[in-house]
């Protein structure tokens, strides 16, 4: 465990690890990486698990209201049917505004372009009918549409929703959700310090260049790869409450790092 956790705090101070780094390591710093993206990944998804945790408790009761509301529907043939009469409003809690709306027997021959009308004129966000499902997303102001007669194509069993089915596909959500958010994070944040450490590497180069020392790109590469640490701290920190650091900072932080690592491994290796 100690091979793991050495160069976390290793590479925070001293210029012998970055000697040892340049000159008796071989590779180009991925595994050190890894383990980058592993832990920044792992506090985001943390982050993010407490905040859907402490969501999703604040809006159970909310969630308990619409999906009494819920009438069974049926999709069957790429057609919609609901056992409520047409049309059919999801009322808020004053029970006044109903902004989702299900009407299986009208609207069945307007154009999308009167659909999108209507649901801009009366301040709607879904409006199932017969065969489509049209959605308005007023903050971006973008409209879709979803032919039911797509599902039909995947399977030719009719598609049965009601309150229990939602609450279960939200249950499978909740379960499944932050470990797959944990996963995705881990490859992207991986691919990301990658192209990090190569750009940062450019500066290395700068620097092995401005010093006159003579290391060989793929031992830049991992000094680069180490440095990325301390920067990482640094734009992590960040994401806490009522701290903005600007990401210049953690730029700065890295490029002072690598500097210190090309100067240090060289140094000491020539002492040694």
């Amino acid at each position: 465990m100690s091979n793991i956790f050495d160069p976390l705090y290793k590479s925070l101070y001293s210029g012998q690890f970055y000697c040892e780094a340049a000159f008796n390591k071989t590779g180009n710093g991925l595994g050190f990486i890894s383990i980058l993206a592993l832990i920044r990944s792992c506090i985001i998804t943390g982050i993010l698990a407490i905040t859907c945790g402490f969501l999703l408790f604040m809006s159970e009761q909310k969630q308990d209201s619409f999906l009494a509301k819920v009438p069974v529907m049926t999709i069957a043939n790429g057609e919609l049917s609901i056992d409520q009469p047409s049309p059919y409003y999801f009322l808020d809690d004053s029970n006044k505004i109903g902004r989702v709306v299900i009407d299986t027997e009208h609207y069945n021959q307007n154009t999308d372009y009167e659909i999108f009308k209507l649901l801009d004129d009366n301040k709607l966000l879904i409006l199932a009918t017969k065969t489509k499902i049209y959605s308005h997303d007023p903050q971006k102001n973008e409209y879709k549409v979803y032919n039911l007669s797509d599902y039909s194509k995947v399977s030719s069993k009719p598609l049965i929703i009601d309150s229990d089915t939602i609450k279960h596909w939200l249950k499978l959500f909740s379960i499944f959700f932050i470990p797959l958010m944990g996963i995705l994070m881990f490859a992207s944040y991986f691919i990301i310090m990658v192209i990090e450490m190569l750009i940062y590497s450019i500066g290395g180069l700068i620097f092995n260049g401005i010093m006159r020392r003579n290391l060989a790109y793929d031992q830049i590469q991992r000094l680069c790869a180490y440095s990325l640490w301390p920067g990482l701290i640094v734009s992590t920190i960040s994401l806490l409450p009522h701290l903005h650091v600007h990401w210049v900072a953690s730029v700065l932080v890295t490029l002072g790092y690598i500097f210190f690592a090309v100067q240090s491994s060289t140094a000491n290796h020539q002492a040694g």
